[in-house]
């Protein structure tokens, strides 16, 4: 069985509280990118994802961001 990620609500609040936006987009509805928005700034992470790894992708940016910057 395959382990989920589960999205940090640490992580998922302080994004939300710095102002970053994080979604999914996509073309084909097959394969989807993800998306970071700070203010008038966007990046496009470059990593493909499918239906079911999309939602795993997404805590993995929300989790690396905070980790990111909340280091000491």
């Amino acid at each position: 069985m395959r382990k989920i990620k589960v999205l940090c609500p640490k992580a998922s609040q302080w994004a939300i509280a710095n102002d970053f936006i994080i979604y999914p987009v996509t073309k084909d509805n097959i394969n989807y990118n993800i998306i970071v928005e700070k203010g008038v700034k966007k990046v496009m992470i470059e990593k493909t994802y499918d239906k079911k790894s999309i939602h795993e992708g997404i805590a993995d940016v929300y989790n690396k961001l905070y980790k990111k910057h909340n280091t000491k």
